[in-house]
């Protein structure tokens, strides 16, 4: 009786620990899932910022290239 608890109780541990594991593995997963979509989303962010960027940089170097036409005429 002693030898079949014993068992019965090594048997849950080892469940537990295997539990364990998987949760262990699992929340590993979803970290680098939750990573992954924040590196995407800043990506994206980026992304439009350069396109932003890039309009900005244009209007800029129309307002330079009008005005140094002004000073050559002048």
């Amino acid at each position: 009786r002693t030898g079949r608890s014993s068992a019965a109780a090594a048997s849950t541990a080892a469940a537990a620990k295997t539990d364990t594991k998987a949760d262990a593995n699992a929340d590993t997963k979803t970290s680098i899932i939750r990573i992954h979509l924040t590196l995407t989303r800043i990506r994206s962010y980026a992304a439009r910022f350069e396109r932003i960027h890039i309009q900005i940089l244009k209007i800029v170097l129309k307002f330079i290239h009008l005005s140094s036409l002004r000073y050559m005429f002048m």
